[in-house]
């Protein structure tokens, strides 16, 4: 949905066909992971190819 610095924010949705209910969550997802030396900050690399 949106992607700022160092966070984006993304949404999910499930659907139930039987009885035609759908259920939305929007959430925020930071750039970084936790590792064992600490939190790393994640990057985004675009690659174009021709």
């Amino acid at each position: 949905m949106e992607q700022r610095n160092g966070e984006s924010i993304a949404l999910a949705y499930a659907w139930d066909l039987e009885t035609n209910t759908r259920q939305e969550k929007v959430f925020t997802v930071k750039h970084s992971i936790k590792t064992k030396t600490g939190m790393k900050v994640l990057t985004i690399h675009v690659i174009f190819t021709s």
